[in-house]
């Protein structure tokens, strides 16, 4: 049997030692004593007889006194060193170091019956892994909006160094694992396991509050079975996240744990390298989020972690290092795009879900942009512009292909901003209007892509005549969808909880994937589908907005738009 030793930190911003966790000494109110001068003079003659000892004796007291007098200036400086470190910030709460057995001790009424610690506690890293525990903690931390209660499972230290650098951080609980008996196991190639299942168990039952965060620290301190895992999963906040290192180098087991993660619930799952970590076991890691939504906080730019990074993390008083090492937003952000070697594991193992056309089919024509051209829409007497085919265009056809791939994108977190500032329903209606948007949430929340060329002309095919989208809204209608449900096909654009190829192709994805669904003559108008682009949020609303633009009621919003209608 393998048990599991809580150790509880509750800090707060102020309350760090050179990154470590201290509890306030007692005596740090005490007067401060009065400097000693130590001084020597000499006044009377000396014989000549006895003038060459004399001086040997006030060279060697001279030499006493000066070694005196450096120790005590030493002793002083250590002293004020320890005051003004263990000194609490008006306001802020005294941390609170508590160790316990987890199998045998309430760990509530333990934390609470524990006195004060008067001695200083220092947690240093115990291991030569400092960049690799900073490429372990920081990203997924950051990952989480305001995490305050944070849970380590594993035998070191070095993993709480770093995550007590996080303003943010209330309590941290630390499971090491201390071997009590061991568990023979025939399946072992070793012919024994340590099993951590009851420990574990326990953690979870002791835990009335969900955590925010949940870091191993190492591969070997948690059991990769299910129950282990599960169990994780349980213990989580709807929007917590884990943080779980796979291996020290790259291969086709690592497919395992995540196998199981998906299989416990969690919606969204990143794995990342650190080449600096060379052998380290925490080379190869994985990130999982309860809640897909928080897959958007994976997605941010290089300027919004700097600033994240600003704010969350504090650096040591008294020091002039700075509070992080390796880690910075230049490589947090390069972890959102997967190494090409775990790519071809993936695809090895799920052909199927690595298109070499993304999603296009099989005997697709790739035509350039000068296929089409703008001209007056033939869809109604009040529709404005549209695209039409200045050749014969075959079935399974992409067009502008390679302008596809600079379209505008609007990040879930800057459509926040967005949202903040200005009247949500007269943003999107711009976003519609002047430019042509299409909603997507392969990020987790809300975001944008915008065409940058003018196939974003392309009016809605009213009643099954649209010719350009995908075939999966091929038997989606206007007329034929219900108000009171979304149709799966277009609730597709979610992203799978793990797929490294669509992660390193993310903006193919995001920048393609519509063809022509049937032969277009020279001449002929293409039509979408804009059902395919509607907010799941207002399904019902936009359906009957484009009910009632098919039948003539309405006319479409950018006409609307740019004839000063009512709704502007």
């Amino acid at each position: 049997m393998k048990k599991l030793t809580e150790m509880r930190v509750r800090t707060s911003a102020d309350n760090l030692v050179d990154g470590y966790a201290a509890v306030p000494d007692q005596t740090a109110n005490a007067k401060q004593a009065p400097t000693t001068y130590i001084s020597l003079s000499c006044g009377e003659h000396i014989k000549g007889e006895h003038s060459l000892w004399v001086v040997l004796l006030i060279i060697f007291i001279i030499f006493i006194s000066s070694v005196v007098v450096f120790v005590l200036g030493c002793a002083a400086r250590i002293a004020l060193t320890l005051h003004l470190e263990t000194r609490p910030t008006e306001g802020s709460p005294i941390p609170r170091v508590d160790i316990m057995n987890a199998s045998h001790v309430n760990m509530e009424a333990a934390a609470a019956a524990a006195p004060l610690s008067d001695e200083m506690m220092f947690l240093k890293p115990t291991t030569g892994y400092k960049p690799c525990y900073e490429a372990l903690v920081h990203p997924g931390m950051l990952t989480h909006s305001n995490p305050k209660r944070v849970t380590i499972i594993g035998q070191d230290t070095d993993a709480l160094h770093e995550v007590l650098k996080h303003r943010t951080v209330d309590e941290v609980d630390v499971y090491t694992a201390v071997e009590e008996s061991v568990f023979m196991n025939s399946t072992s190639s070793h012919g024994a396991v340590i099993n951590t299942y009851h420990s574990l168990q326990s953690i979870v039952e002791g835990q009335d509050v969900k955590r925010d965060v949940i870091l191993v620290s190492s591969p070997g301190s948690l059991n990769s079975d299910g129950q282990s895992i599960g169990m994780l999963y349980e213990l989580l906040a709807n929007d917590g996240v884990l943080v779980l290192p796979l291996a020290d180098r790259v291969e086709k087991t690592i497919v395992h744990p995540i196998e199981q993660l998906q299989k416990v619930g969690f919606n969204s799952i990143h794995l990342y390298e650190e080449m600096h970590c060379a052998s380290a076991p925490q080379r190869i890691t994985v990130v999982a989020f309860k809640d897909y939504r928080s897959r958007s906080h994976w997605y941010r730019n290089e300027a919004e972690v700097q600033v994240q990074l600003h704010k969350r993390i504090q650096s040591a008083r008294l020091s002039e290092e700075p509070p992080l090492f390796y880690v910075d937003a230049s490589s947090i952000v390069s972890y959102q795009v997967p190494s090409k070697v775990i790519e071809n594991i993936f695809c090895e193992q799920n052909g199927g879900r690595c298109p070499a056309n993304f999603d296009l089919p099989a005997d697709v024509t790739k035509l350039p942009a000068s296929s089409i051209e703008v001209r007056k829409s033939t869809v109604s007497e009040m529709a404005g512009r549209g695209i039409f085919a200045t050749r014969d265009i075959p079935k399974h056809s992409v067009l502008g292909l390679d302008l596809q791939m600079n379209n505008f994108f609007v990040l879930p977190s800057s459509w926040k901003i967005i949202e903040s500032m200005y009247d949500i329903h007269n943003v999107m209606n711009e976003l519609g209007n002047k430019l042509y948007q299409g909603l997507l949430q392969l990020m987790g929340e809300t975001h944008w892509a915008i065409d940058s060329w003018y196939i974003l002309f392309s009016n809605h095919g009213c009643n099954f005549t649209f010719n350009y989208g995908a075939d999966t809204v091929m038997e989606l209608s206007e007329n034929t969808v219900s108000l009171d449900s979304i149709a799966d096909n277009v609730e597709g654009n979610e992203a799978e909880p793990y797929n490294p190829f669509q992660e390193r192709h993310l903006r193919e994805y995001i920048g393609s994937g519509d063809y022509t669904l049937r032969e277009i003559k020279r001449g002929g108008e293409i039509l979408s589908n804009y059902l395919s682009f509607v907010d799941p949020s207002e399904w019902s609303e936009e359906v009957l907005i484009l009910r009632s633009q098919c039948s003539g009621e309405e006319v479409g919003e950018i006409s609307d738009y740019e004839s000063g209608g009512k709704s502007y």
